[in-house]
Protein backbone atom coordinates (compact mmCIF):
# COMPACT_ATOMS: atom_id res chain seq x y z
CA UNK A 1 0.00 0.00 0.00
CA UNK A 2 1.04 3.37 -0.86
CA UNK A 3 1.04 6.15 1.47
CA UNK A 4 2.14 9.64 0.38
CA UNK A 5 3.80 12.13 2.57
CA UNK A 6 2.35 13.45 5.68
CA UNK A 7 1.72 16.66 5.53
CA UNK A 8 0.92 19.88 8.16
CA UNK A 9 -3.28 21.36 8.32
CA UNK A 10 -3.78 24.56 9.43
CA UNK A 11 -7.59 24.07 10.50
CA UNK A 12 -7.14 22.87 14.15
CA UNK A 13 -10.87 21.42 15.08
CA UNK A 14 -12.64 23.13 18.08
CA UNK A 15 -12.56 20.15 20.85
CA UNK A 16 -15.65 21.97 21.99
CA UNK A 17 -17.65 21.13 19.16
CA UNK A 18 -16.75 17.45 19.07
CA UNK A 19 -19.15 15.34 18.12
CA UNK A 20 -21.08 12.65 21.09
CA UNK A 21 -19.21 9.65 21.73
CA UNK A 22 -21.68 7.17 19.58
CA UNK A 23 -18.77 8.18 16.78
CA UNK A 24 -16.52 5.68 18.78
CA UNK A 25 -18.85 3.04 17.93
CA UNK A 26 -19.02 3.76 13.94
CA UNK A 27 -16.98 1.23 11.48
CA UNK A 28 -15.53 4.28 10.37
CA UNK A 29 -13.38 7.44 12.10
CA UNK A 30 -15.62 11.17 11.75
CA UNK A 31 -13.14 12.07 9.07
CA UNK A 32 -14.14 9.08 6.90
CA UNK A 33 -15.68 11.09 3.78
CA UNK A 34 -14.38 9.81 0.85
CA UNK A 35 -11.15 11.75 1.07
CA UNK A 36 -7.72 9.96 0.03
CA UNK A 37 -5.44 10.13 2.73
CA UNK A 38 -3.67 7.39 5.51
CA UNK A 39 -6.65 7.63 7.43
CA UNK A 40 -8.85 6.43 5.28
CA UNK A 41 -6.45 4.02 3.36
CA UNK A 42 -5.62 2.43 6.38
CA UNK A 43 -9.69 1.94 7.73
CA UNK A 44 -10.40 0.50 4.20
CA UNK A 45 -7.25 -1.73 4.68
CA UNK A 46 -8.07 -2.95 7.95
CA UNK A 47 -11.90 -2.85 7.84
CA UNK A 48 -11.92 -5.91 5.20
CA UNK A 49 -10.36 -9.14 6.53
CA UNK A 50 -9.54 -10.73 2.82
CA UNK A 51 -7.16 -7.41 2.15
CA UNK A 52 -4.16 -10.17 2.59
CA UNK A 53 -1.78 -7.84 3.81
CA UNK A 54 0.69 -9.51 7.19
CA UNK A 55 0.31 -8.42 11.02
CA UNK A 56 3.84 -6.20 10.40
CA UNK A 57 2.36 -4.53 7.12
CA UNK A 58 -1.27 -3.87 9.30
CA UNK A 59 0.35 -2.60 12.32
CA UNK A 60 2.60 -0.52 10.11
CA UNK A 61 -0.56 0.70 8.55
CA UNK A 62 -2.03 1.90 12.07
CA UNK A 63 1.20 3.79 12.84
CA UNK A 64 1.05 5.55 10.06
CA UNK A 65 -2.76 6.37 10.62
CA UNK A 66 -1.92 7.95 13.78
CA UNK A 67 1.02 9.76 12.89
CA UNK A 68 -1.41 11.52 10.34
CA UNK A 69 -3.72 11.65 12.84
CA UNK A 70 -1.29 13.54 14.79
CA UNK A 71 -0.10 16.43 12.20
CA UNK A 72 -3.37 16.99 11.08
CA UNK A 73 -4.67 17.59 14.61
CA UNK A 74 -7.82 15.50 14.13
CA UNK A 75 -9.07 14.71 17.80
CA UNK A 76 -11.81 12.13 17.34
CA UNK A 77 -10.25 10.51 14.56
CA UNK A 78 -7.29 9.62 17.02
CA UNK A 79 -9.85 8.52 19.77
CA UNK A 80 -11.36 6.09 17.23
CA UNK A 81 -8.20 4.45 15.89
CA UNK A 82 -6.45 4.48 19.74
CA UNK A 83 -9.78 2.54 21.05
CA UNK A 84 -9.27 -0.42 18.54
CA UNK A 85 -6.79 -3.11 18.25
CA UNK A 86 -5.68 -5.41 15.47
CA UNK A 87 -7.83 -9.08 15.37
CA UNK A 88 -5.55 -12.51 14.38
CA UNK A 89 -6.50 -11.92 10.78
CA UNK A 90 -5.29 -8.35 11.10
CA UNK A 91 -8.71 -6.38 11.25
CA UNK A 92 -9.94 -4.09 13.26
CA UNK A 93 -11.65 -4.96 16.38
CA UNK A 94 -14.68 -3.22 18.18
CA UNK A 95 -14.40 -0.22 20.36
CA UNK A 96 -12.49 -1.55 23.68
CA UNK A 97 -12.56 -0.77 27.27
CA UNK A 98 -8.90 0.55 27.01
CA UNK A 99 -6.42 2.62 24.77
CA UNK A 100 -3.48 2.30 22.52
CA UNK A 101 -1.91 4.83 20.45
CA UNK A 102 1.33 3.65 18.49
CA UNK A 103 3.57 6.69 17.56
CA UNK A 104 6.76 5.04 17.33
CA UNK A 105 9.56 5.74 15.01
CA UNK A 106 8.18 9.41 14.28
CA UNK A 107 9.40 12.98 14.22
CA UNK A 108 7.73 15.15 16.89
CA UNK A 109 7.71 18.15 17.78
CA UNK A 110 6.88 20.81 20.92
CA UNK A 111 3.37 21.12 19.07
CA UNK A 112 2.62 17.48 18.66
CA UNK A 113 3.58 16.79 21.87
CA UNK A 114 0.93 19.71 23.25
CA UNK A 115 -1.51 18.34 20.62
CA UNK A 116 -1.68 15.08 22.27
CA UNK A 117 -1.31 16.43 25.84
CA UNK A 118 -5.27 18.55 25.10
CA UNK A 119 -6.55 15.62 23.42
CA UNK A 120 -6.19 13.37 26.43
CA UNK A 121 -7.70 16.51 28.42
CA UNK A 122 -11.03 16.27 25.76
CA UNK A 123 -11.31 12.85 25.63
CA UNK A 124 -14.73 11.79 26.24
CA UNK A 125 -14.28 8.66 27.55
CA UNK A 126 -11.73 7.82 30.34
CA UNK A 127 -9.82 4.88 29.84
CA UNK A 128 -6.68 3.66 30.43
CA UNK A 129 -4.07 4.75 27.61
CA UNK A 130 -0.66 2.73 26.47
CA UNK A 131 1.11 5.26 24.84
CA UNK A 132 4.18 4.23 22.83
CA UNK A 133 7.00 6.56 20.87
CA UNK A 134 9.77 4.46 21.21
CA UNK A 135 12.39 5.38 18.24
CA UNK A 136 10.87 8.57 18.13
CA UNK A 137 13.12 11.81 17.32
CA UNK A 138 12.40 14.86 19.08
CA UNK A 139 12.82 17.92 16.84
CA UNK A 140 13.40 20.92 19.75
CA UNK A 141 14.42 21.10 22.90
CA UNK A 142 11.41 21.52 24.37
CA UNK A 143 10.15 18.39 23.49
CA UNK A 144 11.28 16.72 26.70
CA UNK A 145 9.59 19.50 28.67
CA UNK A 146 6.40 18.96 26.69
CA UNK A 147 6.84 14.86 27.53
CA UNK A 148 6.70 15.49 31.07
CA UNK A 149 3.93 17.52 31.02
CA UNK A 150 2.29 14.44 29.24
CA UNK A 151 2.20 12.42 32.70
CA UNK A 152 -0.01 15.33 34.20
CA UNK A 153 -2.80 13.26 32.58
CA UNK A 154 -4.37 10.53 34.61
CA UNK A 155 -5.09 8.36 31.64
CA UNK A 156 -1.69 6.95 30.95
CA UNK A 157 -0.48 3.77 32.24
CA UNK A 158 2.26 2.63 30.07
CA UNK A 159 4.76 5.01 28.49
CA UNK A 160 7.50 3.54 26.14
CA UNK A 161 10.16 6.23 25.44
CA UNK A 162 12.83 3.79 24.57
CA UNK A 163 15.76 4.75 22.44
CA UNK A 164 14.24 8.57 22.17
CA UNK A 165 17.41 10.08 22.23
CA UNK A 166 16.60 11.70 25.87
CA UNK A 167 19.49 13.21 27.60
CA UNK A 168 20.20 14.82 30.95
CA UNK A 169 17.50 17.69 31.18
CA UNK A 170 14.36 15.48 29.43
CA UNK A 171 14.94 12.32 31.79
CA UNK A 172 15.37 14.50 35.18
CA UNK A 173 12.12 16.28 33.79
CA UNK A 174 10.15 12.79 33.19
CA UNK A 175 11.57 11.20 36.29
CA UNK A 176 10.47 14.04 38.22
CA UNK A 177 6.51 14.20 37.09
CA UNK A 178 6.60 10.60 37.80
CA UNK A 179 7.64 11.05 41.20
CA UNK A 180 3.98 12.62 42.03
CA UNK A 181 1.99 10.69 39.72
CA UNK A 182 -0.72 8.15 41.12
CA UNK A 183 -1.49 5.93 37.60
CA UNK A 184 1.75 5.13 35.63
CA UNK A 185 2.65 1.70 35.84
CA UNK A 186 4.74 0.48 33.48
CA UNK A 187 7.68 2.75 32.49
CA UNK A 188 10.45 1.66 29.08
CA UNK A 189 13.71 4.04 29.06
CA UNK A 190 15.78 2.19 27.61
CA UNK A 191 18.22 3.47 25.06
CA UNK A 192 18.61 6.64 26.34
CA UNK A 193 22.22 7.51 27.04
CA UNK A 194 21.93 9.80 30.01
CA UNK A 195 24.66 9.97 32.68
CA UNK A 196 22.59 11.48 35.86
CA UNK A 197 19.85 8.34 34.84
CA UNK A 198 20.29 6.52 38.07
CA UNK A 199 20.28 9.43 40.20
CA UNK A 200 16.85 10.89 38.56
CA UNK A 201 15.37 7.26 38.27
CA UNK A 202 16.53 6.38 42.26
CA UNK A 203 14.50 9.14 43.12
CA UNK A 204 11.55 8.62 41.37
CA UNK A 205 11.83 5.19 42.71
CA UNK A 206 11.85 6.03 46.29
CA UNK A 207 8.27 8.73 46.13
CA UNK A 208 6.87 6.81 43.50
CA UNK A 209 4.10 4.18 44.58
CA UNK A 210 2.58 3.00 41.82
CA UNK A 211 5.00 1.88 38.91
CA UNK A 212 5.53 -2.00 38.63
CA UNK A 213 7.36 -2.29 35.89
CA UNK A 214 10.86 -0.09 34.75
CA UNK A 215 12.75 -1.35 31.63
CA UNK A 216 16.27 0.50 31.24
CA UNK A 217 18.09 -1.99 29.15
CA UNK A 218 20.13 -0.80 26.51
CA UNK A 219 21.45 2.25 29.20
CA UNK A 220 24.78 2.85 30.02
CA UNK A 221 25.49 2.14 33.55
CA UNK A 222 28.38 2.63 35.95
CA UNK A 223 28.51 0.79 39.10
CA UNK A 224 26.79 3.91 41.33
CA UNK A 225 23.88 3.49 39.27
CA UNK A 226 23.18 0.23 40.85
CA UNK A 227 23.79 1.10 44.00
CA UNK A 228 21.50 4.30 43.79
CA UNK A 229 18.57 1.55 42.60
CA UNK A 230 18.99 -1.10 45.21
CA UNK A 231 19.00 1.21 47.70
CA UNK A 232 15.84 3.10 46.35
CA UNK A 233 14.32 -0.25 45.72
CA UNK A 234 14.66 -0.74 49.56
CA UNK A 235 11.72 1.43 50.04
CA UNK A 236 9.85 0.26 46.91
CA UNK A 237 6.57 -1.67 47.34
CA UNK A 238 5.40 -1.01 44.27
CA UNK A 239 8.20 -2.12 41.57
CA UNK A 240 8.15 -6.12 40.54
CA UNK A 241 10.14 -6.06 36.72
CA UNK A 242 13.11 -4.62 36.48
CA UNK A 243 15.29 -5.10 33.43
CA UNK A 244 19.07 -3.75 33.20
CA UNK A 245 20.01 -6.57 30.56
CA UNK A 246 22.70 -4.34 28.27
CA UNK A 247 26.24 -4.84 27.01
CA UNK A 248 27.32 -1.35 27.12
CA UNK A 249 27.39 -0.59 31.02
CA UNK A 250 30.62 1.95 31.90
CA UNK A 251 33.08 -0.02 33.02
CA UNK A 252 31.94 -3.56 32.86
CA UNK A 253 35.00 -4.64 35.52
CA UNK A 254 34.08 -1.98 37.76
CA UNK A 255 30.66 -2.72 38.18
CA UNK A 256 30.62 -6.30 40.48
CA UNK A 257 30.21 -4.10 43.35
CA UNK A 258 27.03 -2.28 42.00
CA UNK A 259 25.38 -5.72 40.23
CA UNK A 260 26.53 -7.16 43.86
CA UNK A 261 24.96 -4.28 46.24
CA UNK A 262 21.47 -4.25 43.89
CA UNK A 263 21.14 -7.78 44.33
CA UNK A 264 21.71 -7.75 48.37
CA UNK A 265 18.89 -4.87 48.19
CA UNK A 266 16.83 -6.95 46.29
CA UNK A 267 17.28 -10.11 49.33
CA UNK A 268 16.78 -7.69 51.96
CA UNK A 269 13.25 -5.77 50.62
CA UNK A 270 10.44 -7.21 51.61
CA UNK A 271 8.32 -7.39 48.53
CA UNK A 272 9.10 -10.10 45.99
CA UNK A 273 10.57 -9.23 42.95
CA UNK A 274 8.40 -10.54 39.49
CA UNK A 275 10.86 -10.69 37.07
CA UNK A 276 14.42 -9.38 36.99
CA UNK A 277 16.79 -9.04 33.57
CA UNK A 278 20.38 -8.65 34.05
CA UNK A 279 21.74 -10.22 30.81
CA UNK A 280 25.23 -8.72 29.39
CA UNK A 281 25.61 -7.63 33.08
CA UNK A 282 27.81 -10.90 33.88
CA UNK A 283 30.30 -9.79 37.58
CA UNK A 284 33.87 -10.87 36.37
CA UNK A 285 35.27 -11.50 39.96
CA UNK A 286 31.87 -12.04 42.45
CA UNK A 287 30.05 -14.13 39.73
CA UNK A 288 29.45 -16.61 42.94
CA UNK A 289 27.84 -14.20 45.48
CA UNK A 290 25.59 -12.91 42.81
CA UNK A 291 24.37 -16.03 41.93
CA UNK A 292 23.73 -16.78 45.80
CA UNK A 293 21.53 -14.01 46.11
CA UNK A 294 19.75 -14.34 42.49
CA UNK A 295 19.14 -18.55 43.91
CA UNK A 296 18.03 -16.84 47.38
CA UNK A 297 15.14 -14.76 45.17
CA UNK A 298 14.20 -17.60 43.38
CA UNK A 299 13.47 -19.23 46.52
CA UNK A 300 11.13 -17.46 48.22
CA UNK A 301 7.40 -18.56 48.98
CA UNK A 302 6.71 -16.11 45.77
CA UNK A 303 9.74 -16.09 43.68
CA UNK A 304 11.38 -14.60 40.71
CA UNK A 305 9.09 -15.70 37.95
CA UNK A 306 11.20 -14.42 35.21
CA UNK A 307 14.73 -14.35 34.99
CA UNK A 308 17.39 -12.89 32.39
CA UNK A 309 21.12 -13.99 32.74
CA UNK A 310 21.89 -13.94 28.93
CA UNK A 311 26.13 -13.97 28.50
CA UNK A 312 27.31 -14.99 31.57
CA UNK A 313 30.44 -16.70 31.58
CA UNK A 314 30.04 -19.37 34.27
CA UNK A 315 32.84 -21.63 36.03
CA UNK A 316 32.59 -24.65 37.91
CA UNK A 317 31.31 -23.52 41.04
CA UNK A 318 28.99 -21.26 39.59
CA UNK A 319 27.34 -23.87 37.06
CA UNK A 320 26.83 -26.02 40.22
CA UNK A 321 25.36 -23.52 42.07
CA UNK A 322 22.57 -22.71 39.46
CA UNK A 323 22.24 -26.67 38.95
CA UNK A 324 21.21 -26.86 42.32
CA UNK A 325 19.30 -23.87 42.40
CA UNK A 326 17.18 -25.08 39.14
CA UNK A 327 16.70 -28.61 40.97
CA UNK A 328 15.05 -26.77 43.68
CA UNK A 329 11.40 -25.71 44.21
CA UNK A 330 10.72 -22.74 42.30
CA UNK A 331 7.90 -20.37 40.32
CA UNK A 332 10.33 -19.66 37.37
CA UNK A 333 7.83 -18.98 34.50
CA UNK A 334 10.67 -16.97 31.92
CA UNK A 335 14.11 -18.22 31.89
CA UNK A 336 17.03 -16.47 29.37
CA UNK A 337 20.14 -18.57 29.55
CA UNK A 338 21.73 -17.53 26.20
CA UNK A 339 25.54 -17.81 25.52
CA UNK A 340 27.83 -17.11 23.48
CA UNK A 341 30.91 -18.99 24.32
CA UNK A 342 29.60 -22.62 24.60
CA UNK A 343 30.74 -24.04 21.40
CA UNK A 344 34.25 -23.89 23.16
CA UNK A 345 35.55 -27.62 24.03
CA UNK A 346 36.90 -25.92 27.15
CA UNK A 347 33.49 -24.81 28.46
CA UNK A 348 31.02 -27.31 27.25
CA UNK A 349 31.55 -29.88 29.92
CA UNK A 350 30.63 -27.01 32.61
CA UNK A 351 27.19 -26.71 30.80
CA UNK A 352 26.77 -30.30 30.51
CA UNK A 353 26.23 -30.80 34.15
CA UNK A 354 23.93 -27.81 34.05
CA UNK A 355 21.76 -29.06 32.23
CA UNK A 356 21.05 -31.58 34.68
CA UNK A 357 19.59 -29.22 36.46
CA UNK A 358 17.64 -27.99 33.60
CA UNK A 359 16.31 -31.17 32.79
CA UNK A 360 14.36 -31.24 36.21
CA UNK A 361 13.49 -28.07 36.07
CA UNK A 362 11.52 -28.99 32.89
CA UNK A 363 10.19 -32.33 34.69
CA UNK A 364 9.13 -30.88 37.97
CA UNK A 365 7.78 -27.45 36.43
CA UNK A 366 5.51 -27.89 33.64
CA UNK A 367 4.34 -24.08 33.61
CA UNK A 368 7.42 -23.03 32.09
CA UNK A 369 6.14 -20.23 28.82
CA UNK A 370 9.46 -18.62 27.82
CA UNK A 371 12.79 -20.94 27.32
CA UNK A 372 16.01 -19.27 25.40
CA UNK A 373 18.75 -21.59 25.34
CA UNK A 374 20.62 -20.14 22.08
CA UNK A 375 24.00 -21.28 21.55
CA UNK A 376 23.35 -24.34 23.84
CA UNK A 377 24.56 -27.57 23.05
CA UNK A 378 21.46 -29.69 23.72
CA UNK A 379 22.55 -32.91 25.46
CA UNK A 380 20.40 -36.32 24.98
CA UNK A 381 19.11 -35.77 28.21
CA UNK A 382 17.92 -32.12 27.57
CA UNK A 383 16.32 -33.02 24.21
CA UNK A 384 14.12 -35.78 25.52
CA UNK A 385 13.13 -33.74 28.61
CA UNK A 386 11.93 -30.75 26.08
CA UNK A 387 10.45 -33.43 23.71
CA UNK A 388 8.29 -34.71 26.93
CA UNK A 389 7.26 -31.64 27.58
CA UNK A 390 6.25 -30.39 24.22
CA UNK A 391 4.16 -33.50 23.95
CA UNK A 392 2.53 -33.13 26.97
CA UNK A 393 -1.19 -31.78 26.79
CA UNK A 394 -0.74 -29.31 30.03
CA UNK A 395 2.61 -27.72 28.16
CA UNK A 396 2.20 -24.22 28.27
CA UNK A 397 5.73 -23.05 26.79
CA UNK A 398 4.87 -20.71 24.19
CA UNK A 399 8.49 -19.12 23.00
CA UNK A 400 11.15 -21.85 22.50
CA UNK A 401 15.11 -20.04 21.50
CA UNK A 402 17.17 -22.50 20.30
CA UNK A 403 19.64 -20.94 17.69
CA UNK A 404 22.38 -23.03 17.33
CA UNK A 405 26.30 -22.08 18.07
CA UNK A 406 27.56 -25.24 15.78
CA UNK A 407 26.77 -27.73 13.30
CA UNK A 408 26.41 -30.40 15.68
CA UNK A 409 24.74 -28.66 17.85
CA UNK A 410 22.22 -27.81 14.64
CA UNK A 411 22.04 -31.86 14.17
CA UNK A 412 20.59 -32.41 17.99
CA UNK A 413 17.95 -29.42 17.69
CA UNK A 414 16.54 -31.02 14.51
CA UNK A 415 15.62 -33.93 16.70
CA UNK A 416 12.58 -31.60 18.25
CA UNK A 417 11.29 -30.74 14.95
CA UNK A 418 8.78 -33.76 15.01
CA UNK A 419 7.74 -33.05 18.80
CA UNK A 420 7.04 -29.25 18.06
CA UNK A 421 4.96 -30.27 15.19
CA UNK A 422 2.50 -31.49 16.80
CA UNK A 423 2.50 -28.89 20.33
CA UNK A 424 -0.43 -26.63 20.05
CA UNK A 425 1.33 -24.20 22.91
CA UNK A 426 4.04 -22.93 21.08
CA UNK A 427 3.60 -19.43 19.39
CA UNK A 428 7.38 -18.50 18.68
CA UNK A 429 10.32 -21.20 18.04
CA UNK A 430 13.28 -20.35 16.65
CA UNK A 431 16.51 -22.17 15.85
CA UNK A 432 18.78 -20.87 13.80
CA UNK A 433 19.63 -16.83 12.48
CA UNK A 434 17.83 -15.43 10.15
CA UNK A 435 15.06 -16.93 7.65
CA UNK A 436 15.24 -20.50 6.74
CA UNK A 437 14.08 -21.82 3.07
CA UNK A 438 14.01 -25.55 4.32
CA UNK A 439 10.73 -27.06 3.35
CA UNK A 440 11.14 -28.84 7.15
CA UNK A 441 11.21 -25.12 8.50
CA UNK A 442 8.54 -23.66 6.76
CA UNK A 443 6.62 -26.27 7.90
CA UNK A 444 7.18 -25.86 11.71
CA UNK A 445 6.64 -21.70 11.01
CA UNK A 446 3.25 -22.24 9.37
CA UNK A 447 2.44 -24.70 12.81
CA UNK A 448 3.34 -22.53 14.93
CA UNK A 449 1.71 -19.46 13.46
CA UNK A 450 -1.59 -21.46 12.97
CA UNK A 451 -1.30 -21.60 17.34
CA UNK A 452 -1.28 -18.32 17.38
CA UNK A 453 -4.04 -17.80 15.61
CA UNK A 454 -6.37 -20.68 17.48
CA UNK A 455 -5.33 -19.39 20.61
CA UNK A 456 -6.19 -15.91 20.07
CA UNK A 457 -9.69 -16.95 18.70
CA UNK A 458 -10.64 -19.08 21.24
CA UNK A 459 -9.93 -16.80 24.22
CA UNK A 460 -12.04 -14.50 22.31
CA UNK A 461 -15.09 -15.76 23.41
CA UNK A 462 -13.89 -16.68 26.30
CA UNK A 463 -13.28 -12.97 27.35
CA UNK A 464 -16.77 -12.28 26.05
CA UNK A 465 -17.96 -15.34 27.99
CA UNK A 466 -16.16 -13.78 30.99
CA UNK A 467 -17.91 -10.29 30.43
CA UNK A 468 -21.33 -11.65 30.18
CA UNK A 469 -20.87 -13.62 33.02
CA UNK A 470 -19.61 -10.67 34.94
CA UNK A 471 -22.67 -8.37 33.84
CA UNK A 472 -25.31 -11.16 34.32
CA UNK A 473 -23.49 -12.78 37.37
CA UNK A 474 -25.05 -15.76 35.27
CA UNK A 475 -23.89 -19.09 33.80
CA UNK A 476 -22.98 -18.42 30.24
CA UNK A 477 -25.36 -21.67 29.51
CA UNK A 478 -25.64 -20.01 26.19
CA UNK A 479 -22.70 -20.76 24.71
CA UNK A 480 -22.13 -23.86 22.99
CA UNK A 481 -20.81 -26.76 24.93
CA UNK A 482 -18.54 -27.58 21.98
CA UNK A 483 -16.98 -23.95 22.61
CA UNK A 484 -16.77 -23.96 26.62
CA UNK A 485 -14.85 -27.34 26.45
CA UNK A 486 -12.04 -25.93 23.70
CA UNK A 487 -12.50 -22.61 26.26
CA UNK A 488 -11.42 -25.11 28.90
CA UNK A 489 -8.38 -26.70 27.42
CA UNK A 490 -6.65 -23.81 26.26
CA UNK A 491 -6.91 -21.39 28.76
CA UNK A 492 -5.82 -24.36 31.11
CA UNK A 493 -2.95 -24.79 28.79
CA UNK A 494 -1.60 -21.33 27.67
CA UNK A 495 -2.08 -20.08 31.31
CA UNK A 496 -5.13 -17.68 30.91
CA UNK A 497 -6.95 -15.46 33.62
CA UNK A 498 -7.45 -18.29 37.15
CA UNK A 499 -10.98 -16.31 37.53
CA UNK A 500 -11.98 -16.89 34.06
CA UNK A 501 -10.47 -20.13 34.46
CA UNK A 502 -12.45 -20.95 37.12
CA UNK A 503 -15.67 -19.82 36.12
CA UNK A 504 -15.50 -21.38 32.43
CA UNK A 505 -14.50 -25.12 34.43
CA UNK A 506 -17.27 -24.61 36.98
CA UNK A 507 -19.82 -23.52 34.01
CA UNK A 508 -18.72 -26.72 31.98
CA UNK A 509 -19.63 -29.01 35.05
CA UNK A 510 -22.74 -27.78 36.45
CA UNK A 511 -24.61 -27.39 32.82
CA UNK A 512 -23.23 -30.85 31.41
CA UNK A 513 -23.43 -33.38 34.67
CA UNK A 514 -19.72 -32.55 36.00
CA UNK A 515 -18.53 -34.34 32.46
CA UNK A 516 -14.71 -33.95 31.61
CA UNK A 517 -14.11 -31.36 28.58
CA UNK A 518 -12.23 -32.92 25.56
CA UNK A 519 -11.31 -29.97 23.00
CA UNK A 520 -12.11 -31.43 19.38
CA UNK A 521 -9.15 -29.26 18.24
CA UNK A 522 -7.22 -31.02 20.42
CA UNK A 523 -7.51 -34.01 19.00
CA UNK A 524 -7.09 -33.49 16.09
Amino acid sequence: MQITTLGKRTDTPDPRLAPPKQFLYADKPPSAAGKTDELNQAVEVLCNPHHGHTKAEAEWCVNRAAQWCVERRTFDDLEWLSRRALHVDTAFSKVRDEAALDLSDSELNSEDLTFLKAWLAQRQEEVPLALCLAYSKFSDVQCGQNLAALLSEPAIVVLDVTDCGLWDDDVIRLCNAIESNSTLTTLHLGGNLSEDLSLAVSDMLKRNSTLVTLDLAGCALESSCFERIGRALEGNASLKQLYLDSPLHRNPGACDVGIQSLLTSLVKRETSMQCLGLSYCAPQVNGLACLRAIAHLLQRPSGLQGLSLAGWPMDRDECSLLNRTLCAPHELIHLDLSQSDLCKKERKALYEGLQQGLCEALRSNPKFATLKLNGWYLGPALIDSLTLLLLSKTCRLKTLELKEGSRKSKKQHKKLHPAVARNLSLVSFKTKEGSSTSKQHRKIAQHVAGNMQRQTRLLAPATVAFDSMMRSRKTPTSVPREILQDITHWIDRIGGPLDLQNLIIAAVNRSYNDAPPSSSLFCK
